[in-house]
């Protein structure tokens, strides 16, 4: 991550950015993510990062489905 914003680039591939932070830490990255307000695509099992996502694609059951915008239920 430091070095793709090293960078500046405009497209971030993130596998899972939050894996390894504790609570805290997860809330600093998901304020840093959003005001960098650049396009990112990122792979995560944690639904917190969701809500800073304009579109989210889901794997259930081997399909593929898409939602606008992510709501927990």
């Amino acid at each position: 991550l430091a070095r793709a914003l090293y960078r500046d680039s405009d497209l971030l591939l993130l596998d899972e950015p939050l894996a390894s932070l504790d609570k805290n830490s997860e809330e600093d990255m998901i304020k840093i993510l959003q005001e960098l307000s650049k396009t990112m695509i990122l792979v995560t099992h944690r639904h917190d990062i969701l809500k800073i996502c304009n579109r989210v694609f889901y794997v259930e059951r081997g399909l593929v489905y898409e939602r606008q915008k992510y709501e927990r239920k």
